[in-house]
């Protein structure tokens, strides 16, 4: 039997693209699949465009939140309401790629009966044009089982494999974690990361596509005096670390996730220490004042310790100081 689809689209200000994306799943051959967006207080109605799209014969529902929940809830009330056999994931600013992604993937997700298939990705612009290759999101082995899952993904960058949009999920895996998933701080920045975190934790096999799937518009990532991704990377660390904790896993495998964390967490860190630093002399006291009364300070000084102590070396070999 062809299997049931179910794509969660978690959805805020994002009508000037959102039909982009809706547009890309229509064409696909691919038909057996549901739509569901979760629409998080936007600023305007999503409902008659996706009304629009029910009338184009699109299967395409709209869950509606009458208060702010952000992305990491709007997936877990997505899974909630879905009624496919298989769940993926994707962003309002994004597309799929192609025409018969969908068909070939849920193909190979049937013959091997995994628990996730992880497909490549290409950057594209804001259109969909093709820009680029993504090959730090490509899959991590052809194959996987068991602990070599959690093992490969503590050898590989979890920044780029931590997206959720480029994976199918086996339904039951995603409603078997749903509870883990909410005890999080996170909610909107890396939020992503600690679903992915919990779904590979939780998964028995695993599967790499050379199909590519996806069409990601890439924005690059400027320096900031925003404190939240510095915050973000060192919650993620500390609840992932937690987590491998109490299920007894052996701490040789949470030592090296940790590590792998705090590879962002030093690149945030630094461009919010940079974008202060070089900032004119009123913003930057500023910036600096407002640390002082940030509900999250003391994560946040933790964060820089940690994520300065791991720079600190290097930085006073440069300077000729040697430890």
């Amino acid at each position: 039997m062809t299997p049931l689809l179910s794509i969660i689209v978690p959805h805020r200000n994002h009508l000037h693209c959102l039909p982009s994306l809706l547009d890309s799943i229509l064409v696909q051959s691919f038909k057996n699949l549901e739509v569901i967006v979760v629409d998080d207080c936007s600023d305007e109605p999503c409902g008659p465009v996706v009304e629009a799209y029910q009338s184009r014969g699109l299967a395409i529902r709209l869950l509606s939140s009458g208060e702010r929940i952000y992305t990491h809830e709007a997936r877990l009330r997505g899974i909630e309401a879905a009624t496919g056999d298989i769940i993926g994931f994707a962003d309002a600013d994004d597309m799929l790629w192609g025409t018969d992604t969908l068909e070939a993937n849920i193909q190979t997700c049937v013959q091997s009966g995994v628990d996730i298939l992880h497909f490549r990705v290409v950057i594209s612009d804001e259109h969909g044009n093709f820009r680029s290759w993504a090959p730090f999101s490509d899959p991590m082995a052809p194959c996987l089982h068991g602990d070599e899952i959690l093992s490969a993904y503590s050898k590989t960058d979890p920044w780029p494999v931590s997206s959720l949009w480029n994976k199918f999920f086996k339904r039951e895996l995603c409603i078997g974690i749903l509870e883990a998933a909410r005890k999080t701080t996170l909610t909107w920045y890396l939020e992503d990361g600690w679903l992915s975190f919990l779904l590979f934790s939780a998964a028995i096999s695993y599967r790499g596509s050379d199909i590519i799937g996806y069409a990601y518009a890439w924005q690059d990532q400027r320096n900031t005096t925003d404190p939240t991704p510095t915050i973000a990377c060192f919650a993620l660390r500390r609840e992932t670390e937690a987590f491998l904790h109490k299920h007894g896993w052996p701490q040789a495998l949470i030592q090296a996730i940790c590590r792998q964390w705090e590879k962002p967490l030093r690149i945030h860190a630094g461009r919010f220490c940079l974008a202060i630093a070089e900032a004119d002399e009123p913003e930057r006291e500023a910036a600096l004042e407002s640390l002082l009364c940030h509900p999250q300070r003391d994560d946040l000084l933790r964060a820089l310790v940690l994520a300065g102590g791991l720079n600190a070396k290097k930085l006073l070999g440069i300077h000729g100081v040697y430890v």
